[in-house]
């Protein structure tokens, strides 16, 4: 089942959510949408070294967050991180339907920072609730992440 966003600034919003929870995986959809023809989006995303790269480091971030030293999201760098990215990819998402950036920028900034710490949390209250250990709904995290993700930059599935 895919899922279908026609709005650009529920796209950012979505993309920016998403990049709260998982920083690299939309950057590395919408490098998956600019390859596969999607318009509006900027020649450099198009770069297939750089969609390799992004598409690298999303898959290893999901593997170091499973990893018991791997440091709170919610910390002031990692934070401000998930933040400028979710800037990057709402600006990308509004900019693609001719809307200014700096607006898209601000909705996913914003939006990064609220994926992030309902991300935590949810994760906190599952583990709490049902005694499972953290990877099993960091797992599942991925996978709302990447679909989002998808949602967002609107790949198919």
């Amino acid at each position: 089942m895919t899922i279908r966003i026609d709005d650009p600034w529920a796209r950012a919003g979505v993309l920016g959510v998403a990049t709260g929870m998982r920083s690299l995986t939309p950057l590395a959809a919408l490098a998956k949408a600019a390859r596969e023809g999607g318009e509006g989006l900027p020649d450099w995303l198009r770069s297939r070294g750089l969609a390799v790269a992004i598409a690298v480091a999303a898959r290893g971030e999901m593997l170091f967050d499973k990893l018991p030293s791997a440091p709170s999201r919610l910390a002031p760098v990692p934070l401000a991180y998930r933040a400028a990215l979710g800037g990057l990819v709402g600006a990308l998402a509004v900019r693609r339907a001719g809307h200014p950036p700096a607006l898209g920028a601000g909705l996913g900034a914003a939006a990064a920072v609220a994926g992030a710490f309902a991300g935590n949390q949810l994760r906190k209250l599952a583990r709490e609730a049902t005694g499972l250990p953290d990877a099993v709904f960091a797992v599942a995290e991925d996978a709302l992440a990447l679909a989002l993700a998808r949602a967002g930059a609107g790949i198919g599935s």
